[in-house]
Formats: structure tokens, C-alpha cells, sequence
């Protein structure tokens, strides 16, 4: 069976990522993704981050994770793994 839920359905078909009212059903959005999804692309995001230059690394951590680099959690749980 596929899943239909959406990582980003809050509350009774509202989005988290877009502005529209009401959520248009996952076979009519291209923003679609589950749960599982969502995670897996996340992680993708935290890798390729982690394998940047660190002043680039740097600069990414001041300006959107007040200083924290939380990729570096995620990168060494895959390198356990």
C-alpha cells in the first residue's frame, strides 16, 4: 500500500511548506513527500553540507543554525552504521 500522509500535513489538510489553503491531495502536488521521504532527504541535505569546505560549513551554521552544525550528529550516525 502506498503512503499518502505528507510530512508537512499539520492539521486537517493545511501545509507547513506552502501557502496554499487547503492541501490539493498528494497525486496533484509536487511538493509530495512522506515522512520517510522527507527524513532520507534531510539526511542527503546534512552529507552534502558535511562535505563542504569548513569556512563554508562556517558560514552556513552562523547564518541559519545559530553556530550549531547539527549534520555532523547526522554524519557520524550513518558512519556507525
Amino acid at each position: 500500500m502506498t503512503e499518502t500522509k505528507c510530512f508537512a500535513e499539520v492539521i486537517a489538510g493545511k501545509c507547513a511548506v506552502l501557502t496554499c489553503k487547503k492541501c490539493q491531495g498528494h497525486e496533484n502536488c509536487t511538493m509530495f513527500k512522506t515522512e520517510e521521504q522527507a527524513k532520507i532527504d534531510h539526511e542527503k541535505a546534512f552529507e552534502r553540507i558535511a562535505s563542504l569546505p569548513i569556512e563554508t560549513q562556517e558560514y552556513i551554521s552562523k547564518a541559519f543554525y545559530s553556530g550549531k552544525m547539527p549534520w555532523h550528529k547526522v554524519v557520524k550516525k550513518h558512519d556507525k552504521n
